[in-house]
């Protein structure tokens, strides 16, 4: 009877106010790594092309048979245009780390949410299918972001005195 309800808590290992404080526990620590994992394999499909070229050129005898020719490569055995294209499966990886994301209503960083196309939720990369220049939009300098897949463009403002929460001292750090 002369426990106290702390220790009570530790021994059994569990749901005790320490267990809150522990940096080192993250909830949904498996649904964080899938989402990341998405996020770079929506990335990662979005910067690399498919391709088909063999590793060695197909070579063949020329009828002298003293000098050889290579043949033209051949063409990708891809559907639509170009054919070596893993766009689609970036838009699937990104559209899956979406509904992770509302199906656990888990919140993400905001220099990651600034990736993603707000209209059609694609990964933006710059030269690939985004296109980035600076802008004044009322009165306010900014950075405005084309999605070259929908064309809708994206306004964010750019004020260095400015900083985001999250970047600030008083955001909480997880690991």
């Amino acid at each position: 009877m002369g426990r106290d309800n702390n220790q009570r808590g530790k021994k059994r290992g569990g749901g005790g106010r320490n267990d809150q404080s522990n940096p080192a526990k993250v909830e949904n620590r498996e649904a964080y790594q899938r989402m990341n994992f998405l996020y770079q394999a929506a990335l990662l499909m979005n910067t690399a092309p498919l391709s088909h070229s063999p590793s060695s050129p197909d070579v063949t005898l020329a009828p002298d048979s003293t000098s050889t020719v290579e043949s033209a490569p051949k063409q990708a055995r891809g559907k639509g245009k170009g054919g070596g294209d893993m766009r689609p499966l970036a838009r699937f990886y990104a559209q899956t780390y979406h509904v992770v994301q509302k199906k656990l209503v888990l919140r993400s960083h905001p220099a990651v949410k600034r990736t993603f196309c707000k209209y059609c939720r694609t990964v933006l990369v710059v030269g690939v299918n985004a296109d980035v220049k600076s802008a004044v939009k009322a009165g306010t300098k900014g950075v405005k972001t084309t999605c070259r897949d929908c064309g809708r463009a994206r306004h964010l403002p750019a004020d260095a005195s400015k900083s985001l929460y999250v970047d600030g001292p008083g955001a909480e750090q997880v690991p």
